[in-house]
């Protein structure tokens, strides 16, 4: 079972979204982060020492009702990876981001790797830091006025799939036309990993989110 901390938001998270239990391959186990919101996440500065006691307590709460590994629904969670992960007894992948290292020990060269974020303005050296990576020069953010962007901000109970799937695809195409090298996308954030088959298909960039760091980094016992 995989413990699944989520931000206190009302917006929708389709299927694929990781902070929808429905998306994953084995049962998992939500526990509502209280103190955590969009506002005080997705930051460009450290989180606070309050919100990251409270990760900590609520991830032992997944554990004790029998999670292997504790993920989270924000990937702006990446800049507190290490401190986490230090204090719990089993696996934390706090983000996708932490997928850039296991890239790399692969032998994936940084100027192939590209990251879609929420925000581009708030993604910043911290949370690479936090993940032990090196920051790649491709990256983009969803442009104010993206439908999707705008549904998360306002905490929207409604999303258009199509609209927000179109303008997701072109946040991505937009990255490849400026980073043609890029050949593995990396999802920052966890509300578009439902478009990622349709970004693979428009810009042939291999394409990878939450889900997957979990699955690389926390392989399910056989």
């Amino acid at each position: 079972m995989i413990g699944l901390l989520l931000l206190r938001t009302a917006f929708p998270r389709p299927i694929g979204d990781g902070g929808n239990p429905a998306s994953w391959n084995e049962p998992v186990c939500t526990v509502r982060l209280r103190g955590a919101s969009v506002a005080n996440v997705v930051v460009n500065a450290p989180l606070s020492s309050a919100l990251c006691e409270e990760v900590l307590a609520d991830a032992d709460v997944a554990i004790a009702q029998g999670a292997r590994c504790v993920t989270t629904s924000c990937g702006f969670f990446a800049s507190i990876q290490n401190t986490v992960a230090q204090r719990l007894a089993v696996p934390f992948v706090s983000s996708s981001l932490c997928l850039i290292p296991h890239f790399l020990r692969e032998g994936l060269s940084l100027d192939a790797l590209g990251v879609l974020t929420f925000d581009l303005q708030k993604l910043a050296p911290i949370h690479f830091a936090g993940v032990n990576a090196p920051i790649p020069a491709a990256q983009k953010g969803l442009i104010s006025g993206n439908i999707v962007r705008k549904c998360i901000e306002n905490d929207e109970t409604v999303l258009d799939l199509a609209r927000a799937q179109a303008d997701v695809v072109e946040c991505a195409r937009a990255l490849k036309r400026e980073f043609p090298n890029v050949t593995t996308l990396i999802l920052e954030c966890t509300n578009l990993a439902p478009y990622r088959k349709a970004i693979e298909a428009a810009t042939g960039m291999r394409t990878f989110d939450i889900r997957d760091a979990v699955e690389r980094l926390c392989p399910k016992p056989q």
